[in-house]
Protein backbone atom coordinates (compact mmCIF):
# COMPACT_ATOMS: atom_id res chain seq x y z
CA UNK A 1 0.00 0.00 0.00
CA UNK A 2 2.91 2.27 0.71
CA UNK A 3 4.26 2.00 -2.75
CA UNK A 4 0.90 2.49 -4.38
CA UNK A 5 1.01 6.07 -2.38
CA UNK A 6 4.28 6.73 -3.29
CA UNK A 7 3.56 6.06 -6.89
CA UNK A 8 0.71 8.14 -6.74
CA UNK A 9 2.44 11.37 -5.74
CA UNK A 10 5.06 10.23 -8.31
CA UNK A 11 2.64 10.33 -11.11
CA UNK A 12 1.25 13.45 -9.92
CA UNK A 13 4.68 15.01 -10.11
CA UNK A 14 5.34 13.79 -13.43
CA UNK A 15 2.07 14.90 -14.49
CA UNK A 16 1.92 18.51 -13.13
CA UNK A 17 5.95 19.20 -15.34
CA UNK A 18 4.41 17.69 -18.25
CA UNK A 19 1.06 20.15 -18.17
CA UNK A 20 3.48 23.04 -17.57
CA UNK A 21 4.94 21.98 -20.64
CA UNK A 22 2.01 21.34 -22.38
CA UNK A 23 1.11 24.93 -21.05
CA UNK A 24 4.72 27.07 -22.25
CA UNK A 25 4.95 25.48 -25.71
CA UNK A 26 0.77 25.65 -26.57
CA UNK A 27 1.17 27.72 -29.80
CA UNK A 28 -2.67 29.01 -29.51
CA UNK A 29 -1.62 31.49 -25.87
CA UNK A 30 -0.13 35.02 -27.15
CA UNK A 31 3.72 34.80 -25.77
CA UNK A 32 4.60 36.48 -22.51
CA UNK A 33 4.91 40.59 -23.26
CA UNK A 34 8.77 41.47 -23.02
CA UNK A 35 9.93 42.74 -20.02
CA UNK A 36 9.09 46.56 -19.77
CA UNK A 37 12.35 48.51 -20.99
CA UNK A 38 13.42 50.61 -17.90
CA UNK A 39 14.55 54.52 -18.92
CA UNK A 40 17.70 55.00 -17.64
CA UNK A 41 17.61 57.84 -14.96
CA UNK A 42 19.03 61.47 -16.55
CA UNK A 43 22.87 62.39 -15.68
CA UNK A 44 23.41 64.44 -12.48
CA UNK A 45 23.14 67.91 -14.22
CA UNK A 46 24.18 70.50 -11.90
CA UNK A 47 22.79 74.66 -12.50
CA UNK A 48 26.25 76.02 -11.97
CA UNK A 49 25.74 79.59 -12.99
CA UNK A 50 23.31 81.93 -14.89
CA UNK A 51 24.36 85.30 -17.10
CA UNK A 52 21.75 87.49 -18.60
CA UNK A 53 23.51 89.04 -21.54
CA UNK A 54 21.13 91.69 -23.35
CA UNK A 55 17.91 89.72 -24.06
CA UNK A 56 19.63 86.39 -23.39
CA UNK A 57 19.91 84.21 -20.38
CA UNK A 58 22.38 82.04 -20.46
CA UNK A 59 22.82 78.66 -18.32
CA UNK A 60 25.98 76.69 -17.33
CA UNK A 61 24.92 73.22 -17.02
CA UNK A 62 27.74 70.88 -15.43
CA UNK A 63 27.26 67.11 -16.32
CA UNK A 64 28.59 65.13 -12.94
CA UNK A 65 29.17 61.84 -14.89
CA UNK A 66 31.35 63.32 -17.86
CA UNK A 67 32.54 65.81 -15.99
CA UNK A 68 31.54 68.17 -18.84
CA UNK A 69 29.82 71.82 -18.81
CA UNK A 70 28.12 74.12 -21.12
CA UNK A 71 26.58 77.64 -21.74
CA UNK A 72 22.93 77.18 -23.00
CA UNK A 73 20.51 79.48 -23.21
CA UNK A 74 16.82 79.01 -24.07
CA UNK A 75 15.36 76.29 -26.85
CA UNK A 76 18.51 75.13 -27.11
CA UNK A 77 19.52 70.85 -27.50
CA UNK A 78 21.88 69.30 -25.18
CA UNK A 79 22.45 65.85 -25.11
CA UNK A 80 18.77 64.48 -24.36
CA UNK A 81 17.53 67.14 -23.23
CA UNK A 82 16.14 71.09 -24.41
CA UNK A 83 16.07 73.97 -22.37
CA UNK A 84 12.74 75.10 -21.87
CA UNK A 85 12.35 77.86 -19.10
CA UNK A 86 13.88 79.58 -15.78
CA UNK A 87 12.18 80.23 -12.98
CA UNK A 88 13.78 83.14 -11.35
CA UNK A 89 12.58 83.12 -7.90
CA UNK A 90 13.38 79.50 -7.24
CA UNK A 91 16.29 79.62 -9.32
CA UNK A 92 15.43 76.65 -11.44
CA UNK A 93 15.80 75.29 -14.73
CA UNK A 94 13.77 73.73 -16.42
CA UNK A 95 14.47 70.73 -19.33
CA UNK A 96 12.87 68.62 -21.25
CA UNK A 97 14.59 65.20 -21.36
CA UNK A 98 13.19 62.87 -23.36
CA UNK A 99 9.72 64.35 -22.65
CA UNK A 100 9.47 64.76 -19.25
CA UNK A 101 10.25 67.79 -17.26
CA UNK A 102 13.19 67.82 -15.21
CA UNK A 103 13.77 70.95 -13.17
CA UNK A 104 17.49 71.43 -11.67
CA UNK A 105 18.26 73.95 -8.98
CA UNK A 106 20.77 76.73 -8.97
CA UNK A 107 24.10 75.10 -6.99
CA UNK A 108 24.29 77.11 -3.84
CA UNK A 109 27.71 79.23 -3.00
CA UNK A 110 30.11 77.97 -0.20
CA UNK A 111 31.14 81.33 1.49
CA UNK A 112 34.62 80.85 3.34
CA UNK A 113 37.70 82.94 4.72
CA UNK A 114 40.93 82.59 2.52
CA UNK A 115 43.74 81.53 4.72
CA UNK A 116 45.62 84.65 5.83
CA UNK A 117 42.48 86.97 4.21
CA UNK A 118 41.59 87.47 7.80
CA UNK A 119 43.83 90.83 7.86
CA UNK A 120 42.37 92.16 5.25
CA UNK A 121 38.44 90.67 5.85
CA UNK A 122 38.59 89.53 2.13
CA UNK A 123 35.52 86.91 1.97
CA UNK A 124 35.99 84.51 -0.46
CA UNK A 125 33.17 82.91 -2.66
CA UNK A 126 33.77 79.49 -2.93
CA UNK A 127 31.81 76.60 -5.31
CA UNK A 128 32.56 73.15 -5.78
CA UNK A 129 32.85 73.31 -9.91
CA UNK A 130 35.88 72.52 -11.73
CA UNK A 131 39.10 74.75 -11.22
CA UNK A 132 39.00 77.83 -13.33
CA UNK A 133 40.29 77.26 -16.80
CA UNK A 134 43.49 79.95 -16.74
CA UNK A 135 44.76 78.55 -13.64
CA UNK A 136 47.35 75.79 -13.98
CA UNK A 137 50.77 75.27 -12.46
CA UNK A 138 52.87 73.39 -13.98
CA UNK A 139 50.59 71.41 -16.02
CA UNK A 140 48.34 70.42 -13.18
CA UNK A 141 44.84 71.98 -12.28
CA UNK A 142 44.98 74.14 -9.24
CA UNK A 143 41.52 74.19 -6.80
CA UNK A 144 39.89 77.35 -6.52
CA UNK A 145 41.28 77.59 -2.92
CA UNK A 146 44.72 76.94 -4.04
CA UNK A 147 44.42 79.54 -6.68
CA UNK A 148 42.45 82.07 -4.72
CA UNK A 149 45.18 81.76 -2.20
CA UNK A 150 47.91 82.82 -4.74
CA UNK A 151 46.36 85.63 -5.70
CA UNK A 152 45.82 86.89 -2.72
CA UNK A 153 49.48 86.26 -1.44
CA UNK A 154 49.86 88.16 -4.70
CA UNK A 155 48.39 91.87 -3.86
CA UNK A 156 50.10 91.62 -0.35
CA UNK A 157 53.31 91.01 -2.11
CA UNK A 158 52.66 93.95 -4.52
CA UNK A 159 50.92 96.01 -1.40
CA UNK A 160 54.26 95.21 0.40
CA UNK A 161 56.47 96.42 -2.28
CA UNK A 162 54.45 99.57 -3.57
CA UNK A 163 54.54 100.34 0.96
CA UNK A 164 58.51 100.34 0.19
CA UNK A 165 58.45 102.27 -2.58
CA UNK A 166 56.58 105.15 -1.01
CA UNK A 167 58.65 105.25 2.22
CA UNK A 168 62.01 105.05 0.32
CA UNK A 169 61.08 107.86 -2.28
CA UNK A 170 59.10 109.98 1.39
CA UNK A 171 62.82 109.42 3.10
CA UNK A 172 64.69 110.89 -0.54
Amino acid sequence: MLVLVVQTFANVGLAEQQWQSLRDRNPFVPPAPPAPLVEPAPPQLELRGVMVEGRVTWFNLYNAETKESAWVKRGDQLADYMIKDYETERETLVLDYRKKAVSVALKPLKMQRSAGSARSGVAVALSSSAPHPASFSQGKPLEEGERLDQVAEQIRQRREERRRQTSQSSQT
